[in-house]
């Protein structure tokens, strides 16, 4: 498979298809950080491209309190939550920070969740 482009690859990580695109890239099951190195040749700063607004940033979590598990990017009028819920417990996140920071968390929790043993540089 070629190498799909930096943004694609940014796209796949922040809809929780990081994985198997490594693995397709790969032609194999990706599963260490060595894989995720060898797969992908993103910086953080594509992924943080890929969340160029409000609407993005809502876009890639749920949006209203719920009991589902996965990433919640709650707008609290001038600020953001973000976290991730795993069995009806918040898991990691953050509470009353702006967009960027809201960002920086979602990038973060997109990787974990992905199950990625990799932290792109940058």
């Amino acid at each position: 498979m070629n190498k799909p482009t930096r943004s694609e690859q940014a796209e796949a990580i922040l809809k929780g298809n990081g994985r198997d695109l490594a693995s397709k890239i790969l032609a194999r099951r990706a599963t260490s950080a060595e894989d995720f190195l060898e797969a992908f040749n993103l910086e953080r700063i594509d992924l943080i491209a890929e969340v160029e607004d409000h609407a993005r940033l809502l876009s890639f979590g749920m949006n209203v309190v719920g009991p589902r598990d996965g990433i919640y990017v709650i707008d609290d009028g001038g600020s953001y939550r973000v976290y991730l819920q795993e069995r009806g417990e918040t898991m990691q996140g953050v509470a009353g920070v702006d967009f960027s920071s809201a960002v920086d968390t979602l990038i973060d929790l997109c990787v974990l969740r992905n199950g990625i043993p990799w932290r792109p540089v940058g």
